[in-house]
């Protein structure tokens, strides 16, 4: 189960993984990924190549 908020950018090649929430006016940037169990805040940016695991 992904949750993607409204007004959200996810770049190419970006891995989101089960469980995870996007919540609105975030920058998800390429080749990022999120592994399961993750929570990204509103109107976060999430560098290109970043790995969120907690």
């Amino acid at each position: 189960m992904q949750i993607v908020e409204d007004n959200c950018h996810i770049s190419t090649g970006a891995i989101v993984n089960g469980r995870t929430i996007i919540k609105e006016n975030t920058f998800w940037g390429s080749n990022s990924m999120a592994g399961q169990y993750i929570e990204i805040e509103a109107n976060s940016v999430v560098g290109a190549g970043r790995n969120i695991l907690r």
